[in-house]
């Protein structure tokens, strides 16, 4: 993987992370400052301009010839051309086995894929973008599934 696009995933993931955990606070000061902060941060790593969404939408541009698994959107990330983060939250960890086959159907190659009855990984290629899945079932029993996509 490309320096730039690990330090956007990187910068992406943690983004997401931060800012959803301000999310409850809607509306408040500290979540635009802490937002506007990480905005900053993010596009000074990945040298450009990222859109980091945690309103349920994904982020612009983000490939049509990629499937995503049924469930809540809870937002996403794209930066600089370097990639797009999509965060859903599916009914199951058993989803994962849906995710891997529409990803399948869609032409892409399962390079990587195991999961079990919480979690779940796979690395898949494609001819024009690669996608990380993971799938995390967090304490309150929430599952989370993040796609991670990037250009060949």
């Amino acid at each position: 993987m490309a320096p730039r696009s690990f330090r956007f995933l990187a910068a992406a993931a943690l983004s997401i992370a931060l800012l959803t955990s301000v999310s409850a606070c809607s509306g408040n000061p500290l979540e635009n400052i802490v937002g506007g902060a990480v905005d900053k941060a993010i596009e000074e790593a990945v040298g450009g301009d990222v859109d980091i969404s945690t309103d349920g939408q994904i982020s612009e541009g983000f490939p049509d010839s990629i499937p995503l698994v049924e469930g809540t959107v809870v937002g996403g990330a794209a930066g600089g051309g370097a990639g797009w983060t999509v965060i859903i939250q599916p009914g199951s960890a058993d989803a994962y086995n849906d995710a891997k086959a529409a990803l399948e159907g869609a032409g892409f190659t399962a390079d990587v894929s195991n999961a079990d009855g919480n979690s779940a990984f796979g690395s898949f290629s494609g001819t024009e973008y690669n996608v990380q899945l993971t799938f995390a079932t967090d304490t309150d029993g929430v599952v989370t599934a993040v796609y991670v996509v990037t250009s060949v």
